[in-house]
């Protein structure tokens, strides 16, 4: 365990850190749960206080820590309503190298105006660099606490769904425990980013955008809205990113989304001395 903002001596007082480390990485050995990327390496850094929050210096801090120390996948299964510049630079430089995955956050909100809601971002997972997760049901049907997605393809964006509902993993002292929240979701998605990094080891043939696409444009299953008389967007569906599978992510490529939106004929000889005019 790796402390690097002064939080005690690095033991998990609070199961979250633990619970999601247990997603990732609980060791194939017929006891309790299996990790869906047994055999990574975890490096645990401990940046929250005994309570789950943080401020935005020691989670800088942290992730140049781990970017520093080699990370290839940064999980992060927290969020807020700011992020500072000193955060959004250690994320800058980390994406050089790290795939960035954060969760979308409980609140039930989107992260732009909607027709019946405002905009709560969660940060740092809508930024355009960091891999957003909603969190789903095992049915595909958005979780009622997850934030959610407005619109596609612009620079506020949670870009990939995974489950997060009554997820069973590891709590200290040699326990198990069903948790939910996007902050389960959200190593599921780190858990095939650090499969996906370990198949495609060139980094300069496959950077770090690669590993974004393959999770985030590959799956043939979209999330289903669970209220869309609300979750509404001029009067139409929001956008509802794919549900990450491994196996896709692992042997196709996305398909481009290419749009016709509108067009028009002109047959004027002042275009071309071919045209006649009719």
């Amino acid at each position: 365990v790796d402390i690097v903002a002064g939080r005690g001596n690095g033991d998990d007082t609070n199961g979250h850190g633990t619970h999601v480390a247990g997603i990732i990485a609980g060791v194939n050995n017929n006891t309790g749960i299996v990790g869906i990327a047994y055999n990574v390496k975890i490096m645990s850094v401990k940046a929250a206080m005994h309570n789950g929050t943080l401020n935005q210096a020691d989670i800088a801090k942290a992730i140049l820590y781990a970017y520093e120390m080699g990370a290839e996948v940064i999980n992060m299964s927290f969020g807020g309503t700011a992020c500072s510049i000193a955060v959004q630079d250690a994320l800058a430089t980390a994406y050089n190298r790290c795939v960035l995955v954060a969760s979308a956050g409980n609140s039930g909100y989107p992260n732009e105006k909607s027709d019946y809601m405002n905009a709560l971002p969660n940060y740092p997972a809508a930024l355009s660099y960091v891999l957003g997760v909603i969190s789903v049901d095992e049915n595909g049907v958005e979780s009622a606490f997850s934030n959610w997605d407005t619109r596609a393809f612009n620079g506020v964006e949670y870009e990939v769904c995974a489950p997060g509902e009554n997820i069973m993993s590891t709590l200290p002292n040699n326990q198990y425990g069903f948790l939910s929240g996007t902050s389960m979701a959200a190593p599921i998605v780190s858990s095939f980013a650090a499969i996906l990094r370990s198949e495609f080891t060139d980094r300069d043939k496959y950077p770090t955008k690669f590993i974004y696409g393959q999770l985030s444009s590959t799956s043939e299953y979209h999330a289903t809205c669970i209220d869309p008389m609300v979750h509404s967007v001029n009067g139409r569906p929001h956008n509802l990113p794919q549900i990450v599978n491994l196996n896709d992510a692992l042997t196709k490529l996305p398909k481009p989304e290419v749009n016709l939106y509108d067009y028009f004929v002109d047959d004027s000889t002042a275009i071309s001395s071919k045209n006649n005019g009719n």
